[in-house]
């Protein structure tokens, strides 16, 4: 398909998760199949990108979190020399 930014699919194939699989699917086919230029091709370009922006998002706060988990245990970990396993 003509005018498909294929950056932009294969960014939403790798955010996809389990649980949105086949609404984010069915996005997908109806962008690929949408006219150039059409508003509907506008519409889930859009929604494609926010979707992938979100889940960006998502992820490096989910990260963030494990990585303040970890930090935190290991601070505790050593204000606890002594401490039983």
């Amino acid at each position: 398909m003509p005018n498909l930014d294929h950056s932009l699919i294969h960014r939403v194939n790798q955010c996809m998760r389990g649980d949105h699989v086949h609404r984010v699917r069915t996005w997908l086919f109806l962008y690929e199949k949408s006219s150039p230029g059409s508003g509907d091709r506008i519409f889930y370009e859009c929604l494609l990108r926010n979707y992938v922006v979100t889940e960006s998002i998502a992820q490096a706060a989910n990260r963030t979190t494990e990585l303040t988990r970890q930090a935190s245990d290991e601070l505790c970990a050593c204000g606890r020399p002594f401490a039983r396993a």
